[in-house]
């Protein structure tokens, strides 16, 4: 029967697949994703238990041995046919199922190692009737023992990634005369990213960190594109703690640094508005010789000191700012606006004598376009790309996939704003709702991440919705609150629907819209919101 403790440890691993869809969305943080676990699978949970609890008392019972071993491996079948049913209904809700990368293929490969030494151990310990009571406890706590094995290969992973990270720093610093580019923000960093970089592509050679790669691992994944003949590195930086922006400037070591936004998003570990705004200026202070450019149309930007320092530049669209965006106008076609420069140098450059006004039509829609090209625009006149050229990258742009991306569906028009959400960029989604003429649907979940300020933030959203939307489809958790907000401004609430998961609510999408709809798809859902 020596066979038993390996048939344990695989039906441990075989039925891994939640617990490890969960790790990876919460980026491997062990306990994060175990609270989650624990809020979102709980059917699971007390299946596990209930099940074990009624192998264990008869176990107790009956003492033979052979009904000890027929008793295990039904149990194990049971345990097994269970959890994977559970893990088949999840993956076909899941928004974002489990990706098998690399760091996945040996967290599977650990979990089975680990609990055959596990089992193996118990079972020349103990005979068989106190095994089989041993395997009831452990299956019956069978997150516990996920989370062990995944913090203790954590610890290993750990190490790798800074293998990975100072080989990485090691290649940038070889490349003496590539200049660094670091943009951060609440909001905002990925399109400012992009859009810089068909500016700058006018007359450099140009790498820029891929999708929304905004993490040391993800920046690393660029690395390979960076070759002798690059003359620009633009490294996107995200971070959900204090320090982790200045780790990834010590690993880029940017000259220059652009700050999109401050916002109230990822509260849960950045506690306050305050961190977050630290944090973010973490880039101004590891810029050395060049300059940090601000985009001071956002109010907590404007608070900030560092902004009236030599080395700042600030964009906008008020008087008296290094890059201005003045005469806006936008509508369901795009945007027009005047973009006037007043940046006084180049960088590793004399006083430049160039054209400094420029008339843009875009096809980007909303006020925030317009604040994303005039920040990635003032990034690029201060590198020497003439005005001109900034209007020509700036009218060849296309809506990004999932950031207010215009879809004509038959005769509904869909707004797909799901990448991402937090309050200021839902507000300007709202915006570009206001837009178009039709019935104006809205078909949101709220926000996460906003620890105790999430009834707050989506209130106010709900109160948002309310003056521009005829109808709002709400989902999950967070539609309580954006409904309340909803009805404190004095919305017709027997036009609002409220549903669990997406799935549900995607089962009367058929009666709820018609042809002319205008529905704004608003905020990321993620999986483990369902």
């Amino acid at each position: 029967m020596q066979f038993l403790p390996l048939l344990c440890a695989a039906v441990m691993c075989l039925t891994a697949y939640n617990f490890v869809n969960f790790l990876q969305l919460n980026n491997y943080a062990v306990f994060r994703s175990a609270i989650n676990y624990a809020e979102k699978q709980a059917i699971e949970l007390l299946f596990a238990a209930g099940l074990s609890a009624a192998a264990l008392i008869t176990n107790i019972f009956i003492e033979n041995e052979v009904f000890f071993i027929v008793g295990l491996l039904v149990f194990l079948a049971g345990f097994t046919a269970g959890i994977k049913a559970r893990n088949k209904k999840r993956l076909k809700s899941a928004k974002t199922p489990l990706v098998y990368t690399k760091r996945v293929v040996r967290l599977y490969a650990f979990i089975f190692f680990f609990n055959t030494a596990v089992f193996y151990g118990a079972y020349f310990f103990y005979g068989i009737a106190a095994y089989s009571v041993f395997v009831y406890v452990v299956f019956a706590f069978y997150a516990a023992d996920y989370c062990l094995a995944c913090s203790i290969i954590n610890i290993f992973e750990s190490l790798n990634n800074r293998r990975y990270i100072k080989k990485a720093a090691k290649k940038l610093d070889s490349y003496k005369s590539l200049i660094r580019i670091g943009i951060t923000g609440s909001y905002g960093k990925t399109s400012v990213k992009n859009i810089l970089k068909e500016m700058l592509g006018k007359k450099f050679n140009v790498v820029a960190t891929e999708k929304n790669y905004n993490t040391p691992l993800g920046i690393v994944r660029t690395l390979d594109k960076i070759d002798g003949d690059t003359e620009i590195f633009i490294a996107e930086m995200g971070a959900k703690r204090r320090g982790e922006i200045a780790e990834l400037c010590d690993m880029v070591k940017p000259d220059i640094g652009i700050i999109t936004g401050i916002t109230a998003q990822h509260m849960e570990t950045f506690k306050s508005l305050g961190n977050v705004a630290a944090t973010k200026s973490e880039l101004y202070y590891a810029v050395k010789d060049g300059a940090c450019i601000f985009n001071t149309d956002d109010c907590h930007i404007r608070e900030l000191d560092i902004i009236n320092r030599p080395n700042a530049i600030k964009s906008g669209s008020a008087e008296g700012l290094d890059c201005i965006a003045e005469n806006i106008k936008t509508d369901a076609d795009g945007s027009a606006f005047t973009l006037r420069f007043n940046i006084k140098k180049l960088y590793r450059g004399g006083a430049a004598e160039r054209s400094r006004e420029v008339h843009i039509k875009t096809h980007l829609i909303g006020r925030a376009n317009v604040t994303n090209i005039t920040t990635a625009a003032a990034a690029a006149f201060f590198l020497g790309i003439s005005a001109e050229d900034i209007k020509a990258a700036a009218e060849a742009l296309e809506p990004v996939h999932n950031r207010a991306e215009i879809i004509k569906n038959g005769g509904i028009t869909v707004i797909d704003d799901t990448y991402n959400s937090n309050p200021v960029g839902a507000k300007a989604a709202l915006e570009t709702l206001s837009m178009f003429d039709g019935r104006r649907i809205v078909v949101a979940c709220g926000f996460a991440e906003q620890s105790k300020y999430l009834a707050e933030a989506n209130g106010k959203f709900g109160r948002d919705i309310a003056r521009i939307a005829d109808m709002a489809v709400l989902v999950g958790s967070g539609a309580k609150h954006i409904a309340d907000g909803m009805e404190k401004e004095g919305f017709d609430m027997k036009k609002v629907y409220s549903y669990a998961s997406l799935n549900q609510a995607k089962v009367d999408f058929s009666k709820l819209f018609m042809n002319g709809d205008v529905i704004l798809f608003e905020n990321d859902m993620p999986d483990n919101l369902e």
